[in-house]
């Protein structure tokens, strides 16, 4: 009987990890997106100033390994009126931040070439803000659930046992 409750008290502590390590990933999704977002509005001030490619063109020569390239193809849809889509896959987002980037994304290419560069560096700097902010989360709470996790199953194994 006792090697029934040692599996199980096992098996709980892996459960408990592994749910911890489920709830880091928000803060790990929201730094590499503020991170992808900060670099590609910092590739825009670069092409907007330098070269005179189009946004199309501009976010074809873009490429990110996340959830950001996502919300580009989904962009690029919209100016292409095909329709947009709810943007489930940034759920680790809140509702003002998803607004923020959609507000952000519709006023590429809306103004001239100053003005734009303008509203762009503003954006460098509340992106990098973000940024900051979501990084200090990450270190903040991406251990910590790991550990809460292990802890929880770590007590629940001694009250089986």
């Amino acid at each position: 009987m006792s090697s029934v409750k040692i599996v199980l008290g096992v098996l709980i502590v892996f459960i408990c990890v592994y749910t911890g390590y489920k709830l880091t990933q928000k803060y790990k999704k929201r730094k590499n997106f503020f991170f992808s977002l900060k670099d590609f509005n910092r590739k825009m001030i670069s092409e907007v100033s330098f070269s005179k490619k189009n946004l199309l063109k501009i976010i074809d020569e873009t490429d990110y390994n996340s959830e950001f390239s996502l919300l580009l193809k989904d962009f690029k849809l919209s100016l292409l009126n095909k329709g947009k889509t709810e943007r489930k896959y940034l759920w680790f987002l809140t509702e003002d931040e998803v607004k923020e980037v959609d507000y952000y994304l519709s006023n590429l290419g809306k103004t001239d070439k100053e003005t734009l560069i303008l509203y762009l560096k503003k954006c460098d700097e509340v992106f990098s803000e973000k940024l900051k902010k979501s990084e200090d989360d990450n270190k903040k709470y991406g251990s910590l659930y790991i550990k809460m996790g292990f802890l929880c199953g770590i007590m629940i194994f001694v009250i089986i046992i």
